[in-house]
């Protein structure tokens, strides 16, 4: 068996020793996509907002609630706002600081279900008499996006993204 090369041979080997040098580069960015999207160009925090507000409606005074969540990252920290009723039972509105990593645990969460990326909605012309419509806006820096749903619609399996959404504001704890 000859071990010398041809010389068509040479451009594939220097084709895959390219390869392999450059997938074992280890490739570790500071932030992974798309947390890089929370920082500007200065490796400053971009102002951050995000939003949810849920209601059951104009149901009977015991069936009702409401729900307000608040996501923010602003020049003075990173910070969550929490309220909440049910019925004729009020929780206090709780607003405090949390850690750059907690805030980066949440926002991971929402990326990864990329509220970024859905589509702006504009709450419907026709409203339904009766029906809340119930609310999720993601603001950072100009950029701002916003979806509407009604709770008869959560459940439905297009709306598996959005369902998400929400359950891990819901579940933020001040």
């Amino acid at each position: 068996m000859d071990s010398t090369l041809e010389c068509n041979q040479l451009p594939f080997l220097i084709l895959l020793l390219f390869i392999i040098i450059f997938s074992s580069v280890d490739a570790n960015p500071t932030r992974k996509f798309p947390l890089n999207i929370l920082k500007n160009n200065q490796n400053k925090w971009r102002t951050l907002h995000i939003e949810l507000e849920e209601s059951s409606g104009p149901v009977s005074p015991e069936f009702q609630y409401r729900i307000k969540v608040y996501v923010q990252a602003v020049r003075e920290g990173f910070f969550i706002y929490k309220s909440s009723s049910k019925g004729t039972e009020i929780t206090e509105p709780v607003r405090s600081r949390i850690s750059e990593k907690k805030y980066l645990a949440i926002l991971s969460k929402l990326l990864k279900n990329s509220i970024h990326l859905i589509p702006n909605e504009n709450l419907p012309k026709e409203r339904l008499l009766g029906v809340s419509y119930n609310m999720v806006s993601f603001k950072i820096g100009k950029q701002k996006k916003q979806f509407y749903y009604l709770l008869q619609d959560i459940d439905k399996n297009n709306f598996n993204q959005k369902k998400e959404i929400v359950k891990i504001l819901k579940e933020v704890k001040p």
